[in-house]
């Protein structure tokens, strides 16, 4: 990992280096790796600055500042906030990972006539509210809307052309659109 350290109005001392160093490892256990760091610590009258500027493997990019009147301590408030901001991208990872398990895919099944004089055949029909967006929406909407959900398909009708839609993921950012008559 890249660690730059830079100081306005102080030298950084090697217990100063030590610190951080000890931060940041603690700090990669909720970020994640981390490619890269900025430190920046400042002195001014009595009051000390740290600020702190990590660059993770997963293109997130955590930026906090610490003030105390001890540079420790502020060094301290720095690491505690992009921990805080670490745990709050975490949840939300989490929670969106929950959210996807629920639904269940559609199945329409043909169901055997009973007797053998040819007939139509009979679909059995569920009704599933999860994948249909019941206002009309743009492209790019309906698009947002399969992968925050992880749906097979989304049903719905496209604003500027009032045309219903089924947008299909067939995987590896492959999508097909059919789009029905007015």
């Amino acid at each position: 990992m890249k660690v730059e350290f830079s100081g306005k109005n102080l030298s950084i001392t090697d217990a100063l280096r030590e610190k951080v160093a000890k931060k940041l490892n603690k700090l990669e256990k909720f970020t994640g790796k981390m490619v890269s760091a900025r430190i920046t610590l400042e002195i001014e009258k009595h009051k000390s600055a740290a600020e702190l500027v990590i660059h993770c493997s997963h293109d997130k990019i955590y930026k906090a500042k610490g003030t105390a009147e001890d540079m420790y301590l502020a060094i301290n408030d720095a690491a505690n906030a992009i921990e805080q901001q670490a745990k709050k991208v975490k949840g939300k990872i989490l929670s969106n990972r929950t959210r996807r398990g629920k639904g269940k895919p559609v199945a329409a099944e043909i169901l055997e006539p009973e007797s053998a004089e040819p007939e139509e055949p009979v679909f059995r029909y569920e009704k599933k509210n999860d994948y249909f967006i019941e206002r009309p929406v743009r492209l790019e909407d309906a698009y947002l809307y399969l992968e925050e959900n992880n749906f097979p398909f989304v049903l719905f009708k496209e604003i500027d052309s009032g045309r219903m839609c089924v947008l299909y993921n067939k995987g590896r950012s492959n999508y097909i659109l059919v789009e029905g008559d007015k």
